[in-house]
């Protein structure tokens, strides 16, 4: 059945290749509640990984970009959380990094039992390099008194980072690495603190790595975690203030380093903008502040990937409810040119949190759920392409085309995620449709 989304509405010019996606196929196939996806993909070797509570963290792995599954579908997944506890909000790296073939990180937060005898969440890794046929699984956290949560992971080479929330009093941030592929791991190096929100992202390039956190508070490492430099202020405004910087994220090419942000706008009636700044030495300095999101009003949520000199934002504009892109390309100063945002989704409609992905800086994928018309219930998956390094951007393509249920909502950012190899895109998300909870996924 199709849905009433109308191509006709959406501002982006037609990119001159339409992209042709396969039928959305179950990955969980089972009775537990899946939710929190996490998709990533080395060539056309795909990885899914997703929740399911106390079911715990469960994987399966495409040697041929989403034809066929390893377990079958027929199969339970693979599980790779220890037995015990909630596990929850799985993630692996999630832009482009040259990560060896073979090799799968997967990293998420679960409760474990401390001397104390109660639970608190901790933070663990399971890693391979076999294509994900098995797994090391590694507790990288081992917090006696307070939870932590919501990490985030990066490799590139045999090096592997994970970074986390210490919900300690006043906060703090963690990253432990690896240099084996994640046989053995570093001590957690406390890298933010206070760090209240627990908001962090990482990324890796050679063995660079780019840690950035609320604040907006950026360190880095030029030898592959072993020490990390003194740790800056990109967005020098106080917490205390309404226009806090938050929900950064970070992406980069070797030396090329793109942050981004949102925070309330101190100009009066706009409400949040999205910003970002660009250092081209590996993070030592960084451009002026600059606003991505251009005239669009009251934005949230951005997102970006990079690879070679091209830089590509997303963000989710609650004015309107519309998807936005914007570009850089060519970028070899810390004061780039971006595009004027380009509107792929309709407004009016609610729209979910926007996901990016390119793996050559050319083909160039954004993700989102929407509710198709205006008090419905249904939400479907889709994905706008450029094929043109984001000149030119196609109608979005409904991947999911689900009669009724909520495909890839809003509820959550870990609810949807892409990934891609060149013109070939893999796209997971959850679906939830009465009390059924499962994640699917279709390729292109």
């Amino acid at each position: 059945m199709m849905s009433s989304f109308s191509p006709s509405i959406v501002s982006a010019a037609t990119a001159p290749i339409s992209l042709t996606f396969s039928s959305a196929v179950n990955l969980s196939n089972d009775s537990g509640a899946a939710q929190y996806v996490t998709v990533s993909n080395n060539g056309q070797y795909v990885y899914v990984a997703w929740s399911e509570g106390s079911g715990g963290i469960l994987f399966r792995a495409s040697s041929d970009g989403g034809a066929s599954w390893v377990p079958p579908l027929t199969s339970p997944a693979l599980k790779l959380s220890p037995h015990g506890g909630k596990a929850s909000f799985p993630v692996m790296f999630t832009q482009f990094q040259s990560a060896n073939p073979g090799d799968v990180y997967v990293a998420w937060a679960q409760s474990a039992k401390v001397p104390t005898g109660s639970k608190l969440l901790q933070v663990f890794v399971a890693s391979s390099t076999n294509n994900g046929q098995s797994f090391i699984t590694t507790q990288l956290s081992g917090n006696l008194t307070h939870r932590q949560e919501t990490p985030a992971i990066a490799a590139s080479g045999g090096d592997v980072y994970v970074t986390w929330h210490s919900a300690a009093p006043g906060g703090s941030v963690y990253v432990s690495s690896s240099n084996d592929n994640g046989a053995t791991w570093s001590a957690p190096h406390d890298a933010f603190n206070p760090s209240n929100a627990g908001e962090s992202e990482i990324v890796a390039s050679g063995s660079n790595a780019y840690l950035i956190g609320d604040g907006i508070y950026f360190t880095t490492s030029h030898n592959g975690g072993a020490s990390w430099s003194k740790v800056i202020n990109l967005y020098k405004i106080s917490r205390s203030t309404a226009y806090y910087g938050r929900e950064p994220w970070i992406a980069a090419y070797g030396n090329l380093v793109y942050s981004t942000w949102e925070a309330d706008s101190t100009v009066a009636g706009v409400g949040y903008q999205d910003y970002g700044r660009v250092s081209t030495d590996g993070g030592l300095t960084w451009g002026p502040n600059q606003t991505l999101s251009g005239a669009v009003k009251n934005d949230w949520e951005p997102e970006n990937a990079a690879f070679g000199n091209n830089v590509f934002t997303t963000f989710h504009a609650l004015s309107n409810q519309g998807i936005y892109v914007t570009s850089a390309t060519g970028v070899t100063g810390e004061s780039p040119t971006w595009s004027t945002p380009v509107l792929l989704s309709p407004t009016g409609p609610k729209s979910s949190y926007a996901h990016i992905f390119t793996s050559d800086g050319v083909n160039v994928f954004v993700f989102w759920g929407q509710q198709i018309q205006s008090g419905s219930a249904v939400w479907n998956a889709y994905v706008s392409y450029s094929g043109d390094s984001g000149a030119t951007w196609g109608s979005p393509v409904d991947i999911s085309n689900n009669p009724t249920g909520v495909a890839a909502g809003n509820n959550d950012v870990t609810q949807l995620a892409v990934s891609s190899n060149g013109i070939h895109c893999f796209a997971a998300w959850t679906f939830a449709n009465a009390d059924a909870s499962q994640i699917y996924f279709a390729s292109s």
